[in-house]
Formats: structure tokens, sequence, C-alpha cells
């Protein structure tokens, strides 16, 4: 057989049994008990009462979408993302009626979830600070086409100066990968929000603490 001329690769090794049985509950319109480990090493595994919207092929990974029942009294009303390589277990869920358990196959509260409506809501995939906001860089002449070409979000806007160094608008939540992103280019400056220009600031200076 003659191989394809495209070569795709992900290194996320996912349990095939939960994957199976998410793809199951999604199609069904079953809820899940998901055991989840998150991605700061010092906590424990968590617990999901979890309504499985869709699975996203998102900057490497792939994720699973929907809304936790479990964080229901969070901001956001539990809708969430989870590493689908991350899910240690996922077993329909259950609920007692007339003293028997059944399958809960409650109606979701988002039937008419929109995937590509959730991923343009954020920078990445880190939950973010609040609501999208406008975010204004600027980036020196020696970046500002490499810059330029870096189509990161829909809402980019592109602002050439006259000096060859170019504005760089945005309007998405300040989140841990916007901060990471912006500390990546050189001579990058934040114009706004402040907010964002103090986590690159102290972003930088752990990195030189670290690297002295």
């Amino acid at each position: 057989m003659r191989p394809s001329a495209i070569y795709y690769h992900s290194y996320d090794e996912i349990d095939p049994g939960v994957y199976q049985r998410v793809v199951a509950a999604i199609e069904q319109h079953k809820v899940l008990e998901l055991t989840y480990k998150p991605t700061n090493v010092k906590r424990s595994l968590s617990q999901h009462t979890f309504e499985p919207y869709r699975i996203i092929f998102w900057n490497g990974h792939y994720y699973l979408v929907g809304r936790s029942r479990t964080f229901s009294h969070k901001p956001g009303g539990g809708l969430m993302h989870l590493r689908l390589d991350r899910i240690r277990e996922a077993k329909v869920a259950v609920a007692w009626r007339e003293g028997q358990k059944v399958p809960d196959t409650l109606t979701f509260p988002e039937p008419d979830f929109d995937p590509q409506a959730y991923v343009e809501r954020s920078f990445g995939t880190f939950g973010g600070d609040g609501e999208p906001e406008e975010v204004v860089l600027h980036f020196p002449a020696h970046n500002a086409k490499a810059a330029a070409e870096v189509q990161r979000h829909p809402s980019r806007e592109l602002l050439p100066q006259d000096d060859g160094s170019l504005i760089y608008k945005l309007t998405v939540p300040v989140t841990e990968e916007l901060v990471w992103w912006a500390a990546s280019w050189k001579g990058l400056r934040v114009l706004a929000p402040d907010h964002l220009r103090e986590k690159v600031r102290r972003h930088c200076l752990e990195l030189a603490y670290l690297n002295q």
C-alpha cells in the first residue's frame, strides 16, 4: 500500500476503553462518571459527573468538552474541557429511580453546543481570567513579518506601523498560554491590558531568576 502523503501524530496515550465509552456516551446522550488526573501533579485524582458534548483536537491534544455537574457551582456553570489522556476511568452514571439503579440519560442543558464558538472564547486550552477582553501587543520590526503570519485566533487584527513594527490586537481571555506565547517573542511589548503586562513581566523575571 502506498504511504499517505500526510503523517499525523500525537503523543497522547489514551486508554482505548475510555475512548470507546466516551464516544458512546456522546452519541447516546449518556452522563458519565469520570476519574481525572489534573495537570497539576500535586493534586490527587478528581471525580466528575460529566455531560459529554464533543471530543476536540486542540493544540496537539484531544479534549473532552462538556459540563461537569460536580463543578456547576463554579464560574461558567461547570462547562470545561478535560484532556482525554488524563481520564483514568469513565463509566455511565446511574441514578436512583423507584428503588432501582438505571442509566442517567437526562437531557443536556446545551443540546446545541457549538464547539467552534467554545474554542474561540479562549487563547489556547488553558482557562482564562474572566471574559474576553482586548489584548494589544507591539512587535518590533524584526519580528513583525513573522508575527503577522501567526493566526492564533479569529479576532486577530493587524495594524502595521510606519517604522516597520506591528500592533497585534486580539479579543480573548487572559490565559496562561497567552502569557507564555507573549513572553516567547523577543522585543514584544504588552500595551494592554495592564494585568497581562504584569503577568508577562513576572513570568520573565521568574525565568531569569531560575536561569541566572
